[in-house]
């Protein structure tokens, strides 16, 4: 089915961690590799922050740590990640800590991953809702960078991915969303039905929450895309990732509005009483194609 297909080479062609990103000027983009933290900086981190807690630099530093360091055990690595966040959550509330803010952003995009290649499509709202609090805390802070935080902006070029990250986000929302409408279709589907009595109950999430939403993540990643666009270059960009996010954002945009008016083809087709059983609907299987 193309709208798979369409969804499936989304996930590999637009990446939000393209470039690399730092911790303590080492990569954690790919994942919970202990070599991006090493057992050093760990430990480091660790007792420093046992000695001084309400440290925001040893907060954020022991909160990344333990998440890279939570091991393979899966219990014992829920437990610790539910520690480091909550460290790092509190370094956001009580310090408007950016680096924590968008650690956490990233640690919901991709499920816990860390690695580029990632992403949870369960909670696309709550990583939209992160991305845009990491903005949110840049913009209000009106000494930024200078304000402690320049170094973490040149090593890790936060202001541009949370802006990249935007508009991705809400593609990527609607992707899912049209692929949860077509599985909600499905399931109702007689055809479907008849041969797959089976395997109904193990249909694909038919994602309730960003369904009925679709043309207004289009929308949405227009907006944000053009934010992105429009965003001046800065002293502390990286020039190759400011043109590369940029072109990205202008791809995305132009993505976007060329779907608008098939995703609105698409919902009225599928209003149409002829169109009640997806799999006997040759409009929209056209429309798709």
């Amino acid at each position: 089915m193309l709208f798979r297909s369409i969804f499936l080479l989304s996930l590999l062609s637009f990446s939000p961690w393209t470039s690399v990103d730092y911790v303590w000027g080492t990569s954690y983009d790919s994942g919970r590799d202990k070599h991006y933290c090493t057992e050093g900086s760990f430990k480091y981190f660790e007792e420093a922050y046992h000695r001084e807690p309400e440290n925001p630099d040893y907060q954020v530093g022991y909160g990344i740590c333990r998440v890279i360091h939570a091991g393979d055990d899966p219990a014992l690595r829920e437990l610790y990640d539910h520690e480091a966040l909550d460290i790092l959550y509190r370094a956001v509330e009580l310090h408007k800590n950016i680096r924590a803010a968008f650690f956490i952003a990233k640690y919901i995009q991709t499920g816990g991953d860390l690695n580029f290649h990632s992403l949870d499509h369960n909670k696309l709202n709550e990583a939209i809702a992160a991305h845009q609090h990491v903005l949110f805390l840049i913009y209000r802070d009106t000494s930024f960078p200078e304000s402690g935080q320049i170094h973490n902006e040149e090593d890790d070029q936060i202001e541009l991915k949370s802006n990249h990250a935007l508009p991705l986000l809400y593609f990527y929302k609607f992707l899912t969303g049209g692929w949860g409408l077509y599985n909600q279709r499905l399931l109702q589907s007689s055809i479907y039905k008849k041969h797959n009595k089976e395997n109904m109950n193990s249909k694909s999430n038919t994602y309730p929450d960003y369904s009925p939403y679709t043309l207004d993540s289009l929308s949405r990643t227009v907006e944000f895309a053009n934010q992105c666009i429009n965003l001046p270059q800065k002293y502390y960009f990286d020039t190759v990732d400011y043109t590369v996010y940029k072109a990205a954002c202008r791809i995305l945009k132009k993505i976007a509005l060329e779907f608008q008016p098939l995703q609105e083809q698409r919902l009225s087709i599928l209003n149409q009483k002829s169109c009640e059983d997806i799999l006997d609907c040759p409009e929209y299987h056209e429309l798709e194609n």
